[in-house]
């Protein structure tokens, strides 16, 4: 039960679901004769997942706040992957220079991704030890 974001983000990081969407986006655009007009529509989309990523953290913050000493390293790291993702949706639309660059010779999509997921491994193997 306490893993199943967690598992979402893997099991969509496996299958690629996000090209999917990407694909089923332009082929509706196209379909629906607005592709010339998608740009207002990516603008809402990638401000819709910003605004529930957020939306998120702040009911795990609520949710988590007589324990917040506990899990904020889970959370920080929570919070790594939520902007990863949000600046993954918007590398759809020609973001891909943000999360492709590198910063002595480490991408940051990797220090976003990897050091989000080694964040919240570490809070939770710091609160295991504790308990």
């Amino acid at each position: 039960e306490r893993f199943r974001g967690m598992f979402a983000l893997g099991l969509n990081k496996q299958l690629d679901l996000q090209s999917l969407v990407t694909e089923l986006g332009k082929a509706a655009a196209h379909a629906g004769g607005w592709y010339e007009e998608r740009r207002v529509v990516q603008v809402i989309f990638i401000a819709l997942v910003g605004v529930f990523g957020l939306l998120g953290l702040a009911l795990l913050w609520w949710l988590t706040r007589g324990q917040l000493r506990d899990f904020r390293l889970t959370l920080v790291g929570l919070a790594m992957i939520v902007g990863y993702v949000v600046i993954r949706a918007a590398s759809f639309h020609h973001v891909d220079l943000l999360i492709r660059a590198e910063v002595l010779g480490v991408r940051l999509n990797w220090v976003f991704e990897l050091g989000g997921i080694a964040i919240m491994a570490t809070g939770v193997v710091l609160r295991l030890r504790a308990r």
